[in-house]
């Protein structure tokens, strides 16, 4: 065998490992993404959203994450559109309440208390009555993000909160727009 025909050869493998680590790299990558994808359209009791972590509606129109202003450090828990290019935000739970660090975690506890907490101070409560029963959260693909309780059967039964009750400056088919008059609620 010439010494030509080594190296060939020797390249020849280099490359067919090369391309077998990409194929399996790219793989594992693919099964995770579809993993989470199913995985982050509901929040159970004791489950969180870290700031890095989002979730998606079911057919991933929407995403529901922690962003900020390119020139801040603030952080705020909204909700987007997931596959438009500028991801524009059509809910903001903390609009008044900034997150000056990448700290926030939106989390729902044992009692069904939805809210945000950081480390610079107070939680910031989305929905702070305490539920007998199971509860979830839903990112729906409407946008809406809903604290519904759950029966024995695991079915998501009435409505506790929805994000859609309160608006910021984009509304979405479905929102609330001004004040309920059976429950005074805005």
């Amino acid at each position: 065998m010439s010494l030509l025909t080594k190296r060939s050869s020797n390249t020849y493998e280099k490359f067919k490992f090369s391309l077998l680590a990409f194929s399996l790299f790219f793989a594992l990558r693919t099964s995770h993404d579809a993993a989470a994808a199913t995985r982050d359209t509901i929040i159970k009791e004791g489950e969180g959203v870290q700031d890095w972590d989002h979730l998606k509606s079911a057919s991933g129109i929407f995403r529901l994450g922690f962003s900020g202003p390119s020139a801040s450090r603030n952080r705020y828990l909204g909700i987007s559109y997931n596959k438009a290019r500028d991801a524009t935000v059509v809910w903001v739970a903390n609009r008044n309440n900034p997150i000056a660090d990448s700290s926030g975690l939106l989390t729902m506890d044992g009692d069904g208390k939805l809210k945000i907490t950081h480390s610079g101070g107070s939680a910031i409560m989305l929905y702070s009555k305490q539920t007998a029963g199971n509860v979830t959260t839903t990112l729906l693909d409407s946008g809406n993000f809903v604290l519904r309780e759950v029966d024995s059967n695991g079915t998501a039964t009435r409505v506790l909160w929805q994000s859609f009750d309160y608006p910021t400056n984009t509304l979405l088919p479905g929102m609330k727009l001004g004040l309920n008059s059976k429950t005074g609620h805005n």
